[in-house]
């Protein structure tokens, strides 16, 4: 009889381990596949209007309309050079950030120097 209850005792023992570290594994599961926005950065515009900033009380001054106007000139008289522009700014940044060049970057100079179009 105390031989059953300790075969018992040790089934029981052992369904329960088995149970716990299932829902472990489920738990871990369930937060490896959470959202992880804030790994990403933020969305920059490349149409943005200028950097002036405007209060509301600026804003109701003036006919909205006439400050759409105002704002989006230059983006309609030159609409590649604006985002040409910020583009050209954005990537000299990265460059000074990444100075490491690519395999690409280096074949193209290692091209320009046999040719002496540098």
């Amino acid at each position: 009889m105390q031989q059953f209850f300790s075969v018992i005792k040790q089934v029981f023992h052992k369904s329960i381990l088995v149970i716990s570290l299932t829902s472990l594994l489920s738990l871990s599961g369930l937060l490896v596949f959470t959202n992880q926005a804030a790994l990403a950065l933020p969305d920059t515009n490349l149409n943005t209007l200028s950097q002036t900033k405007l209060t509301d009380t600026e804003l109701g001054v003036k006919d909205p309309e006439a400050v759409y106007e105002e704002e989006t000139k230059e983006i309609r008289q030159n609409p590649k050079g604006a985002t040409e522009e910020m583009y050209e700014e954005e990537y000299k940044e990265y460059k000074k950030s990444q100075p490491n060049q690519g395999l690409v970057e280096n074949a193209k100079e290692l091209v320009e120097d046999v040719t002496g179009k540098k």
